[in-house]
């Protein structure tokens, strides 16, 4: 039995994606946000893409390589990004998109955030407040880069492979 977790769109539209995770993969999220508080935390999504759903298959929890700005920026390293799209190459899956946390500040994306991401790609956002996640959402850039659309997610009760 899957629980939604409810989204609602900037739009009032159900998006055409979703993306769905497992409890655990949720869980690990939560956990890395609050114990990396008060810096960002950041990692990738990696899973299948089927009938209009991302799935999660695999979280990759990577270092913040930021040197400055760790409070309110994200950096994963492209090498890593390149290593991984590698790897995956023949299997299946692909890299669904990134997740990242926001210590002390709203689940929505920044500025920066828009201005670095991807268009297709799921941004998962937690926000972090004194050191406890608390709010999820997710996000995705609209094709002409003009701002995000959040998007619908999905925590299953059972694992994927």
């Amino acid at each position: 039995m899957a629980e939604i977790v409810t989204c609602p769109t900037t739009s009032g539209m159900v998006p055409a994606n979703m993306l769905q995770l497992t409890q655990s993969q949720f869980d690990e999220i939560h956990r890395t946000a609050a114990s990396e508080y008060p810096h960002e935390c950041c990692g990738i999504l990696v899973g299948v893409v089927e009938d209009g759903q991302k799935t999660a298959a695999q979280l990759v929890v990577t270092e913040n390589q930021r040197q400055d700005s760790l409070r309110n920026r994200y950096l994963i390293d492209p090498a890593v990004v390149y290593r991984l799209e590698s790897e995956l190459r023949g299997t299946g899956k692909a890299i669904l998109g990134f997740f990242h946390s926001h210590p002390d500040a709203p689940a929505r994306p920044s500025l920066y955030d828009q201005e670095h991401a991807w268009p297709w790609y799921s941004y998962l956002i937690v926000s972090v407040t004194g050191g406890k996640a608390a709010d999820t959402t997710v996000w995705q850039l609209r094709p002409d880069r003009s701002g995000f659309d959040e998007e619908a997610f999905q925590v299953l009760e059972v694992e994927v492979s």
